[in-house]
């Protein structure tokens, strides 16, 4: 957790702000972060892979593919929409789900383990973050009108 502090004037706080030191200054106030905390998160191994995750333009499409299929897809549904093999496929699906993008639940078929993904909250985060949810939703509610 990020602990905030705010300050409407920034003239009276000025011995504190040095000590603090200062995240964002608004027109009206100053917001200052628990340094510690703020490095803590940005040093975080889960943090490095989230980034190599998503720097992946393959592994982009397979998030916003997942996402725009609104209901949870086996492996085996992901590989008709891509001409990859399948261990390639699994090996990108592990990296979303490692990086916490995907959940990754297994189930058992015929006597056999089978992989269903499904978008975690993180995920979707994720596609706002780099602009492509609005477009992803417009995508979706076209098709659903079909």
């Amino acid at each position: 957790m990020i602990y905030w502090r705010t300050f409407s004037s920034p003239r009276s706080n000025q011995n504190l702000l040095i000590k603090s030191k200062v995240l964002y200054i608004g027109l009206s106030n100053i917001i200052l972060v628990n340094m510690d905390k703020l490095e803590e998160i940005f040093e975080s191994e889960n943090t490095d892979l989230r980034i190599k995750t998503l720097s992946n333009k393959f592994r982009r499409f397979l998030l916003g593919l997942i996402y725009t299929e609104g209901r949870p897809m086996y492996q085996s549904d992901v590989l008709k929409h891509v001409n990859v093999k399948s261990n390639l496929l699994a090996y990108h699906l592990k990296l979303l789900t490692d990086s916490g993008l995907l959940y990754n639940k297994f189930e058992r078929r015929e006597g056999k383990r089978f992989s269903k993904y499904s978008i975690t909250p993180d995920g979707i985060r994720a596609l706002e973050y780099i602009g492509v949810k609005s477009d992803l939703d417009q995508i979706t509610s076209i098709a659903n009108q079909f």
